[in-house]
């Protein structure tokens, strides 16, 4: 698989009724969240915190992730590639104000990260101009360089962003809405 270069986002990447269905689920007070105090895995945590549910990592799949695989089977077709690394959920509320989230990347060898967008939302994900650069054996939570913004993407239900994975990006909390719900995935 060669590793992109340019953003893309799809709008209306799944049929309208599957859609639905999967946001009436996600979005329903039955659905498992599990709180992380630091969801980005890096910081402080004071502006970090949100929920999960991990539907497949190495580990495993939870017993949730049979109700998304037609989702990530149309995703790995616009990505070109069937090889998931990992599939969250994240989930972000509303705190009053906007809180930035820091810079990350999910993994640090190469890969393809997509984000799907459950509900609209305001609370933009930032993808940087700078690409993750550093050593192996060197936490990528001690760069310290300028980050400069490529693009930011608004949080558009049944809308499916793909960027390259090393590239430094992170998200917004929402302010007009009670939560930002995603579904994140990493492919090789």
């Amino acid at each position: 698989m060669e590793y992109m270069t340019d953003i893309k986002v799809i709008d209306n990447v799944l049929d309208e009724e599957y859609f639905f269905q999967l946001q009436s689920h996600m979005t329903s007070d039955h659905w498992p969240w599990f709180f992380m105090n630091n969801i980005t895995s890096i910081g402080d945590g004071q502006s970090n915190y949100g929920f999960f549910h991990m539907l497949k990592n190495e580990h495993g799949e939870s017993k949730r992730y049979e109700s998304v695989k037609e989702l990530v089977q149309t995703i790995s077709k616009h990505v070109g590639s069937d090889h998931i690394i990992r599939c969250r959920m994240d989930m972000t509320v509303n705190r009053g104000k906007s809180y930035l989230c820091e810079p990350h990347v999910d993994l640090t060898s190469p890969h393809i990260t997509t984000i799907f967008y459950v509900n609209d939302s305001d609370g933009n994900t930032v993808i940087y101009n700078e690409m993750y650069d550093m050593p192996a054996n060197v936490p990528y939570m001690n760069m310290h360089k300028k980050l400069t913004i490529k693009q930011e993407i608004q949080p558009k239900a049944n809308r499916l962003l793909i960027f390259n994975g090393l590239q430094m990006h992170t998200g917004h909390t929402p302010t007009t809405c009670n939560q930002r719900v995603l579904i994140n995935s990493n492919f090789r």
